[in-house]
């Protein structure tokens, strides 16, 4: 009873060797694939702030171009203003002007 106690506890013992062997390779191939996911997913972390970035640059060069667009406008129409005074004053003056020259006539 012994002995096939003995001899089945070797043989435990050599098939747990034997599966443990087989798994080496299979739990290397686990690590280097955690790895790679690692790295995988610290790239797609890196990617998405990198996109998080740019869109925050996009929007704020948006709200600049907006706003510059919009001081050009209230540019242009202070300009038109100034431009239609001006044209005002000159009409004014010339027409007193033509006055002026009626009465001495």
């Amino acid at each position: 009873k012994m002995s096939e106690l003995s001899r089945a506890k070797f043989q435990l013992e050599y098939e747990k060797s034997r599966t443990e062997s087989e798994i080496l390779p299979i739990k290397a191939e686990r690590d280097r694939l955690q790895s790679e996911k690692q790295m995988k997913d610290r790239i797609i972390d890196d990617l998405r702030k990198e996109l998080a970035s740019s869109r925050d640059e996009q929007d704020k060069l948006f709200r600049e171009k907006f706003e510059m667009a919009r001081d050009l406008r209230r540019q242009l129409q202070a300009e038109k203003a100034a431009a239609s005074y001006q044209q005002q004053m000159a009409e004014e003056a010339l027409q007193a002007q033509y006055r002026e020259k009626k009465l001495k006539e």
